[in-house]
């Protein structure tokens, strides 16, 4: 059965990134992205375009927006996924991922922005700070 994740551009809907029953990946700009006047391609390799994005033309961009092959190992360790699986990965960490893309799984909105800080005691920070080179982005923290 195919797995969905939403794609947002800076938090507004762009398109959705297909997995299927083979485990390849397709891409499909959103209509109303389309249809926005200040619509801009994710990457120069996905132009906006009606249509399908094959495995082969966006596989590059999505791979490229997770962590680089060591950090992406230790994750999918800690998540018990393989890190060979780009969209396994980016249903898990898809919130924390590098630049203005956010994934989600489909039909889900965002969350709320939250700009507060949250304090931490020097012990806490230490602990995280201990952790971080084991648990990158702290994947796996809820």
């Amino acid at each position: 059965m195919p797995r969905t994740l939403d794609v947002y551009l800076r938090r507004h809907l762009a398109g959705q990134l297909i997995q299927d029953e083979h485990g390849q990946m397709a891409y499909y700009y959103a209509q109303i992205w389309l249809d926005h006047a200040g619509a801009i391609p994710l990457s120069h390799s996905l132009p906006l375009r009606k249509g399908r994005f094959n495995r082969n033309e966006c596989r590059g961009f999505f791979a490229g927006v997770l962590p680089d092959e060591s950090k992406r190992e230790i994750i999918a360790k800690n998540l018990g996924i393989s890190a060979r699986n780009d969209f396994a990965m980016l249903e898990q960490i898809g919130g924390e991922c590098a630049g203005a893309v956010t994934f989600m799984p489909a039909g889900e909105s965002l969350p709320e922005r939250n700009y507060r800080y949250r304090p931490l005691t020097g012990e806490k920070l230490a602990d995280i700070l201990r952790r971080l080179p084991h648990r990158p982005l702290m994947a796996g923290e809820t």
